[in-house]
């Protein structure tokens, strides 16, 4: 799998690739047509877009160190997906291992985030031994926003195929390893939540700041960087797009030429990038990722579309 690092002041950052697949840019967002979308081939290409104008999703795991605490933003899409997204299953234990080849053993996790409860976010939270199932980090506690959580609780009767898998979630309440927390949430001094809402109820995107220096882990607020651009163009499993737009405005606004670096939750290497405002109209720009923790990139599978 492939893993990259950056630095935030005293925060170390790390993210482990497990997958990158393409999509279809009228299946994953509301695109008006090929030719808008072709109108920013010019940055999106290689990197976010692949030759036949599909985008490329990347689905990864963010690993902070901050304050003395270690902390796995989401845990990728696993072994076990929801049946109709079977096909995104990665056998094995290759995420597991990758976490301990960067030296972040599973059993020295002290908290994990899950931006929000799609599947896709919360593979690993749990994993079987022999015959049972079972917190995938023993010593951490698993924080949810609440309002994301009392929303799992009332679309499991639906058997949403996007939300995480009832047996995985009621074997961290069984444990008694899930806190529920506020959507502002601080996880410690250099670490915390922010709601981003409109993709999901109680979605949070993380925020990252040391001596000066500010990151955002985006979640699922704006899934492809041509978003930034394009902040109308809502994705197709939004639960709100009215409200995620508004929420990539309020982004932009805040951020755009501010210095954040923005750290896209499914954006493919190099992952990380800055946002920019010029003459009205917004970009992401992205920026060469360090290579002092990055052993080289080595993209786990990809997925065409069929």
């Amino acid at each position: 799998m492939n893993s990259s690092g950056w630095t935030f002041g005293e925060v170390a950052v790390i993210s482990i690739v497990e997958m990158i697949f393409a999509f279809p840019a009228d299946v994953l967002l509301a695109v008006p047509s090929a030719q808008e979308l072709e109108r920013h081939r010019d940055w999106l290409y290689p990197d976010f877009m692949d030759e036949s104008g599909n985008l490329l999703v990347a689905v990864q795991s963010f690993l902070v160190e901050a304050d003395g605490k270690r902390i796995v933003v989401d845990t990728c899409t696993g072994r076990e997906p929801p049946e109709a997204w079977a096909s995104m299953a990665v056998p094995g234990r290759e995420f597991l291992d990758s976490l301990a080849a960067v030296g972040f053993e599973r059993e020295s996790v002290d908290v994990v985030v899950c931006t929000h409860l799609h599947f896709d976010h919360v593979g690993w939270n749990t994993m079987r031994d022999g015959g049972s199932v079972i917190p995938t980090f023993p010593n951490a506690r698993y924080l949810f926003a609440e309002p994301a959580l009392a929303a799992w609780k009332e679309q499991r009767a639906a058997e949403i195929p996007t939300l995480c898998s009832r047996e995985s979630m009621h074997t961290l309440i069984e444990a008694g390893v899930v806190d529920p927390v506020p959507l502002d949430h601080r996880v410690c001094e250099s670490v915390w939540l922010e709601s981003t809402p409109g993709h999901t109820r109680g979605h949070v995107s993380v925020h990252i700041g040391s001596q000066g220096q500010r990151a955002l882990i985006t979640g699922d607020c704006a899934s492809h960087p041509v978003q930034w651009a394009e902040p109308g163009w809502a994705q197709d499993s939004d639960v709100d797009a009215v409200q995620s737009t508004a929420t990539r405005r309020r982004l932009l606004a805040e951020h755009a030429d501010a210095g954040t670096t923005i750290l896209g939750s499914h954006y493919p290497p190099p992952t990380a990038g800055h946002l920019t405002m010029s003459q009205g109209r917004s970009r992401f720009v992205p920026t060469a990722h360090s290579t002092a923790m990055d052993p080289g990139i080595v993209v786990a599978r990809r997925i065409d579309p069929q």
